[in-house]
């Protein structure tokens, strides 16, 4: 029987804390025998730094167990931070300023309170 290979890229989280026996519940991005990366759902044993018992997902796997998870009425959950999550988890749009001076110098947008100067300020009126 061949050994197996297993590759921890990173832990995502921790599920639970650690036991009596050095091992926690964690979910992690793993690679098995140099395939493509799963997460799993593992006991990890803090002092081997090694994976034990528990479950691999694929990443399609992963998305419809969240989905699965957030419309179930068999769980609760705070809704707001679940909200609060995905929005830090999304990174804020950059503003274009030079976009956004142009879209404010179109007549339409141009209530006449304000032009761009010489040297390229808005200056308001």
């Amino acid at each position: 029987m061949s050994k197996v290979k297993c590759n921890i890229k990173s832990i995502i989280g921790e599920l639970s804390d650690i036991d009596s026996r050095n091992e926690k519940k964690v979910v992690a991005l793993v690679s098995w025998n140099d395939r493509p990366e799963t997460i799993d759902i593992r006991r990890y044993n803090i002092n081997d730094k090694f994976l034990l018992k528990g479950i691999s997902l694929s990443r399609d796997e992963t998305e419809l167990l969240l989905y699965t998870l957030l419309t179930t009425d068999e769980i609760t959950y705070d809704v707001q931070k679940v909200i609060d999550l995905a929005k830090n988890k999304i990174p804020p749009k950059g503003i274009n300023i030079e976009e956004l001076i142009d879209n404010m110098e179109t007549e339409e947008n141009n209530d006449g309170n304000y032009k761009r100067t010489s040297n390229g300020f808005i200056k308001i009126l």
